[in-house]
């Protein structure tokens, strides 16, 4: 034990938020190198609680309970919203994610304390620089867990009566559930051969009022498009990862117009079951994913909207900051030349799925935090 690097880890580890699911497998693989000392400091960052077997959960609660590590002698890995900069911790290690092309101002001065800063994709590697982080900045990508997330993933058949498409996400403006849903009636809305299934996620606390945001939202759609078929599911529960897995497999593609993704863990799991993907070329999955392998929106950057119920993206409008606005007429043409060539689109799927199995594993990412980590200490 004495041998080991202390370390301290603020993060959340307990809930299904994408900064604990990332923190949660970073933090297995730096356990499995033995080369730290862990303790965990962990907080809620959702209301959701996640899925954890009894060796995952026994082993974080042993790093929760390690009472082992000195702070003064420790490196501190801080994943959080704007990570805060420890001063009775010896490194300071912060990983945060913004989904546009600026950080807020609020974040750049504790930001710039670091040693360090990782980001997980390569645009916000850029802006963080661009608003002006000057300590290092790091890409450590997330990862994909191959032997839950595969080819071989058996498909629901409630769903085997028609071709469908899947949107995945929360009900907010920025992930583009509004492209999703009008792109897809608008070109199957006249025939009922198809299904659009979308996997909302609702704030417990508003989830009803959400629920009826994307319900509205289909209605008025259908209205303004004077279109009555085309069928489109809502699934608002919760649904085991297990179950999530058998979702994927049974579309024949995955829409994510995201106008700003840090990473995007709904491409990266589809991709690695093999299932064909219609994303936006910016933000994560432009790092994960190209045209060889899925199909890539053209994009704009525009100014940031439509977000008022978020205050970190409410401080982003505010500040002027730009995400990607997909292009729909673009995003409507790669639906429809998927559709036509269903082979081309699952070959591109299969092609996806070796990519992530190859390139994008968690032992890969936590391997490049290690690596961060050691440079940090060894400058």
């Amino acid at each position: 034990m004495n041998n080991k690097r202390p370390m301290v880890v603020k993060a959340p580890i307990q809930d299904g938020s994408g900064y604990s699911t990332m923190a949660r497998n970073m933090l297995l693989r730096l356990s499995k190198s033995n080369k730290f000392n862990i303790r965990v400091e962990s907080y809620m960052g959702s209301s959701v609680q996640a899925e954890l077997d009894q060796e995952t959960s026994t082993l974080l609660n042993s790093m929760i309970n390690n009472k082992t590590v000195h702070n003064e002698e420790a490196v501190m890995f801080q994943v959080s919203i704007g990570a805060q900069m420890r001063p009775d911790c010896k490194w300071n290690i912060g990983y945060s994610v913004f989904e546009t092309d600026h950080i807020p101002f609020s974040w750049i001065p504790p930001l710039n304390k670091m040693d360090a800063v990782c980001a997980p994709c390569s645009q916000n590697a850029k802006a963080f620089a661009d608003s002006g982080v000057t300590v290092p900045i790091h890409v450590v990508p997330h990862g994909v867990d191959s032997s839950v997330m595969n080819e071989d993933v058996e498909p629901f058949k409630m769903f085997a009566d028609k071709r469908n498409f899947l949107f995945m996400g929360t009900p907010q403006y920025r992930k583009g559930i509004d492209l999703a849903i009008g792109t897809y009636l608008n070109a199957f809305g006249d025939s009922n051969d198809t299904r659009l299934i979308c996997k909302v996620y609702l704030e417990a606390s508003h989830h009803e009022a959400e629920l009826n945001i994307v319900k509205n939202m289909i209605k008025d759609t259908r209205a303004k498009l004077g279109k009555s078929k085309g069928e489109i599911v809502v699934i608002p529960h919760f649904i085991s990862a297990k179950d999530l897995m058998r979702l994927y497999k049974s579309v024949g593609m995955l829409l994510f117009p995201s106008r700003g993704e840090g990473w995007g863990f709904a491409g990266s799991e589809a991709a690695a079951c093999g299932v064909p993907i219609i994303a936006t070329n910016w933000g994560g999955p432009a790092d994960y994913l190209n045209n060889d392998i899925a199909y890539m929106i053209n994009y704009k950057l525009d100014y940031v909207q439509n977000m008022q119920f978020n205050p970190q993206f409410m401080l982003a409008q505010m500040e002027g900051h730009k995400w990607a606005e997909p292009d729909k007429n673009h995003l409507h043409g790669l639906m429809m030349e998927a559709y036509s060539s269903p082979l081309e689109a699952k070959a591109k799927g299969l092609r996806a799925a070796k990519h992530m199995r190859n390139n994008f594993s968690w032992d890969l990412a936590g391997d490049k935090l290690i690596k961060v980590i050691e440079n940090v200490v060894n400058k």
